[in-house]
C-alpha cells in the first residue's frame, strides 16, 4: 500500500512539474505581451496627436507667413515635438520589427532640415519637397506601427494557443493519474476483499480444529486416562496423560477465535494474558478502556489475533520484559497500543525485515484500513500503536 502511494505520488509531481515547467515561461510571455499591447496602444495614441500637430505644423510652412513671434514660436515647438517623438526608442525597437521605409534617423534629418529652414527663412515660409515627404514618412510610420501590431497579435494567439495546449495537457495528465488512483484503489479494495476471505476461512479452519481437538481428542484422552486410573496405572502414566490433556485444551484455547457478540473482550485478552504469563518470563499489565465489542465483532476478533501475535512474539523474543498493552474505543475508531522494554531490533532505518508475525499483525490492521506505526531498535523495546476506523467509518 506504501509502494502504491509512492507510485500515484509520483505521477502527482511529474504532472505539477511538467505544469510549471510550461506555466513559468508562459507567465513571463504573457506580462511581456500585455506589457507591448500597452506600449502599442500608448503609442498609437500619441501618433494620433503627432499627426494632428504634423498637419497644423505642414499647415503653417505652406501657407502662413511667419511674421510674428508667437506663431514661428508655436511652429517651432511642433516641429521640436515631432522631432523627439520620432527618435523614441519605443519608435526604434518598432523600426526593427517592423522594417519600414525609412529609419527614425531619416525622419529626424528631414525635420532638422525644416526647422533650419524656418530659422534661416526671413519671410518664415518654406518651399520645397520636405514637407511632403514628412508626409509620406508620417503615413509609413502609421504602416510600420501597424506592421508591428499585427505581429504583436500573431505573437499573442500563438501564445494564447500554447496556453490551451497546456491546458489540455494538464487535464490529460490529471485523467491519467485519476484513472491510474481508481484502478490502484480497485486492485487494493479487491486484494483487501480476499484477504478478507481468506482470513475468515482461516478463522472458521481455526475455529474448526479447535473444536476438533477439544471435543474429540481431548475427550477421547480424558476417557483413556479415566481407564488407565481404573486399571492402577503409574502415576507417572497418568501425569503424562494429564500434561498432554492440558496441552491440548490450551492449543485448542489458542486457535478459537471467541464470539465477542456474546464473550466479554476484556475477559478473553486476560485470559489469554494468564496463559502467556505462565509459560513465560514476561509480564504484562492491560489497560482496559471504553469499547463495544458487540457492536463491531470482526474488528475486535482480529484485534484478539493481534495482542496474541503480539504477546508470542514478547514470550519468543523479547526475553524477560514487561508488558503494557492498551486499547480502547475513541473518536470513531479503536486505538490500540503496545509496548515492552525487550530486547528489540533493528530500526526500520535500520534495515528493519519484517518476521512472520509482525507482517501478520501489519497485515490485519491494512486489512481493516487501519493505519500502525512502529519504533523499535536494539536494546530499546518495541513500541506499536494503530488506530482502526469503525465499520461506520470504512463503511463495513
Amino acid at each position: 500500500m506504501l509502494t502504491i502511494s509512492i507510485y500515484l505520488m509520483r505521477r502527482w509531481i511529474l504532472a505539477v512539474i511538467v505544469f510549471i515547467l510550461f506555466l513559468t515561461p508562459l507567465i513571463y510571455l504573457n506580462r511581456q505581451f500585455f506589457k507591448a499591447a500597452r506600449q502599442m496602444d500608448a503609442i498609437f495614441e500619441s501618433y494620433t496627436h503627432i499627426a494632428v500637430d504634423w498637419a497644423q505644423a505642414e499647415y503653417l510652412l505652406n501657407s502662413v507667413y511667419l511674421t510674428d513671434d508667437e506663431s514661428r514660436d508655436d511652429l517651432m515647438g511642433k516641429l521640436y515635438g515631432i522631432k523627439q517623438w520620432v527618435t523614441t526608442s519605443e519608435l526604434r525597437r518598432i523600426a526593427e520589427f517592423s522594417s519600414p521605409d525609412q529609419t527614425p534617423d531619416h525622419h529626424f534629418k528631414e525635420l532638422d532640415l525644416i526647422i533650419a529652414g524656418v530659422i534661416q527663412s526671413e519671410e518664415g515660409r518654406i518651399y520645397g519637397d520636405l514637407t511632403g515627404m514628412v508626409s509620406d514618412d508620417i503615413i509609413s510610420l502609421y504602416v510600420s506601427l501597424k506592421t508591428f501590431r499585427d505581429k504583436l497579435d500573431a505573437g499573442v494567439s500563438i501564445l494564447l494557443q500554447a496556453q490551451m495546449f497546456l491546458i489540455f495537457l494538464l487535464m490529460i495528465l490529471i485523467v491519467i493519474a485519476l484513472e491510474d488512483r481508481n484502478r490502484q484503489r480497485v486492485r487494493i479494495e479487491t486484494s483487501q476483499r480476499i484477504q478478507k476471505e481468506i482470513t475468515r476461512a482461516q478463522e472458521e479452519e481455526r475455529n474448526r480444529i479447535a473444536l476438533d481437538l477439544h471435543d474429540d481428542i481431548a475427550q477421547e484422552l480424558s476417557w483413556m486416562r479415566m481407564n488407565l486410573a481404573k486399571e492402577n496405572t503409574e502415576i507417572g502414566h497418568l501425569e503424562v496423560f494429564d500434561k498432554l490433556i492440558s496441552r491440548i485444551r490450551d492449543l485448542s484455547q489458542s486457535l478459537r477465535t471467541p464470539d465477542f457478540t456474546s464473550e466479554f473482550f476484556d475477559d478473553a485478552v486476560r485470559d489469554l494474558i494468564i496463559t502467556v504469563e505462565n509459560r513465560s518470563s514476561i509480564k504484562v499489565k492491560y489497560i482496559p478502556g471504553n469499547k463495544n465489542s458487540v457492536a463491531n465483532p470482526e474488528i475486535y476478533g482480529h484485534l484478539y489475533r493481534v495482542i496474541q501475535e503480539c504477546l508470542t512474539n514478547a514470550a519468543k523474543h523479547a526475553g524477560s520484559c514487561r508488558v503494557f498493552i492498551e486499547l480502547q474505543e475513541e473518536d470513531h475508531s479503536v486505538f490500540f497500543a503496545y509496548r515492552d522494554d525487550g530486547r528489540g531490533f533493528k530500526s526500520e532505518g535500520e534495515g528493519l525485515e519484517m518476521g512472520l508475525g509482525l507482517k501478520g499483525i501489519r497485515n490485519r490492521v491494512m486489512m481493516m484500513n487501519g493505519k500502525m506505526d512502529l519504533i523499535t531498535g536494539q536494546g530499546k523495546g518495541l513500541n506499536i500503536q494503530c488506530r482502526i476506523p469503525l465499520k461506520s467509518d470504512n463503511n463495513g
